[in-house]
């Protein structure tokens, strides 16, 4: 089921339900065997803070919101850390999408500016992060999943906006992008 990649003994996955052990995909989490148990796994995307320029007091109370929010964790869950290269043409759509260019009545002006900025992303070669938050129930323990999307949004209060992975198709994909890396 695995293809080797050009260059080593580095291999493509494409059976991931074997590699991870998953039973199904739902539209809101992953079944899983783990260790005998039908295991639910929840995943949530957080964009993380800026904590540089915010004023002691407000970091202080980012610290007292976290230190509420992990003392009111019963749950199992993991912290997951992905780098992969910039989208360039998907963040050109979201900066000319989040900037008013109206101003620039010169359209050739307008479209020779976001090129350049496309062939700087491009010359850079940047990479993005993307930050997970990775919960896993017994499938027949009596965690109820609200309970856990409540603590979770508690980090919403100090500015960290928290987002459910849901949909099959999205949650294949982030699987297959923890797996294969080029």
């Amino acid at each position: 089921m695995c293809k080797k990649v050009k260059g080593g003994n580095l291999k493509k996955y494409k059976d991931i339900t074997k590699l991870y052990n998953i039973k199904c995909i739902d539209e809101e989490y992953i079944l899983v065997n783990y260790k005998g148990l039908d295991t639910k796994v929840y995943i949530y995307k957080i964009q993380p803070i800026v904590m540089l320029g915010l004023s002691e007091n407000e970091k202080e109370n980012i610290l007292t919101v976290y230190k509420e929010l992990l003392r009111q964790v019963s749950f199992d869950f993991q912290i997951l850390i992905l780098n992969s290269k910039l989208d360039v043409d998907s963040y050109i759509n979201t900066y000319i999408y989040q900037n008013d260019f109206s101003q620039i009545e010169n359209m050739q002006l307008k479209n020779k500016y976001i090129q350049d900025i496309k062939e700087k992303l491009i010359k850079e070669n940047i990479y993005e992060i993307d930050y997970y938050i990775v919960i896993s129930v017994v499938y027949n323990m009596n965690i109820n999943i609200n309970s856990i999307d409540n603590v979770i949004k508690k980090l919403d209060k100090v500015g960290c906006v928290t987002t459910k992975v849901c949909g099959k198709k999205k949650l294949r994909d982030l699987l297959y992008k923890c797996i294969n890396k080029g």
